[in-house]
């Protein structure tokens, strides 16, 4: 019943976070339209490419890395700088030798590319799993049955990740075994959620984490399920680094509201 003029607050308080995400459509959108119509402007549209993976990389990376600083022993933030750490990292493996490939095309950078794609799977698996742990000490909530739950999604996401089915390396990978390696991180997902969507009732600023995990996995799904027969999904999967690093940006001004300390 109120959701909508929280939202509402909600926005106003992260303008800067707006204008980054209507930066990111248009952005998105222009490297999008050059693919459709890719026989002039190639190497233009390479380097814009290349500027927003690099800015994202340098963005979540700095931005973990001073939540793990700065961070006092209240309040779970350093979980978070490590979450950001990890999946800048896991996501280092998957851009940059596919940065490497779109401006000196050769068959090891492919391989390494494409290989990187599962060094990004384990990264954001863990980083789901932090951010879960993230929750947990915010709230002070110990559940054993819950932490069963959560590292049983974990254990399933990691065997199915890791079985050689997956193709990891080839050109294409059995659409089969992606769709069975992302339901575990779907569910999970769906917990986190579930459990942030909660932590209304107790008045905490970040509850929002919510609505940003549920569009980062939506869009996650589509990409895995349509992308291969709707070439405009690539513009929805430029916002998933946005939700990162908007999460890492978040808790970094929640840490700096509560603690009373400058930039």
């Amino acid at each position: 019943m109120v959701f909508f003029p929280n939202f509402r607050s909600l926005m106003h308080k992260n303008m800067m976070l707006l204008a980054l995400l209507i930066a990111d459509l248009i952005f998105g959108l222009i490297i999008v339209l050059s693919k459709d119509n890719n026989a002039k402007g190639g190497l233009a549209m390479n380097i814009l490419e290349a500027i927003f993976d690099t800015a994202y990389l340098a963005l979540i990376i700095t931005f973990g890395v001073m939540l793990i600083q700065r961070s006092p022993s209240k309040g779970g933030y350093r979980v978070v700088g490590a979450a950001a750490v990890v999946l800048g990292v896991g996501d280092c493996f998957h851009l940059l030798p596919r940065l490497y490939f779109m401006f000196f095309p050769s068959g090891i950078a492919f391989v390494f590319a494409n290989w990187g794609n599962l060094a990004n799977a384990l990264a954001l698996t863990v980083f789901y799993v932090l951010l879960f742990y993230f929750w947990r000490r915010r709230t002070r909530t110990y559940n054993t049955y819950l932490d069963i739950g959560v590292w049983a999604l974990v254990t399933a996401r990691l065997v199915l990740c890791i079985l050689p089915q997956n193709a990891w390396g080839s050109a294409s990978m059995p659409l089969m075994w992606t769709v069975l390696r992302n339901i575990p991180l779907l569910l999970l997902c769906v917990l986190l959620i579930v459990l942030f969507a909660k932590t209304r009732k107790i008045s905490d600023k970040l509850w929002y984490f919510s609505i940003l995990i549920g569009v980062s996995i939506l869009i996650h799904s589509a990409v895995v399920l349509f992308s291969d027969t709707v070439s405009s999904l690539e513009l929805l999967m430029l916002l998933k680094p946005f939700i990162y690093v908007w999460i890492a940006i978040a808790c970094f001004k929640r840490m700096q509201a509560e603690n009373k300390f400058p930039f």
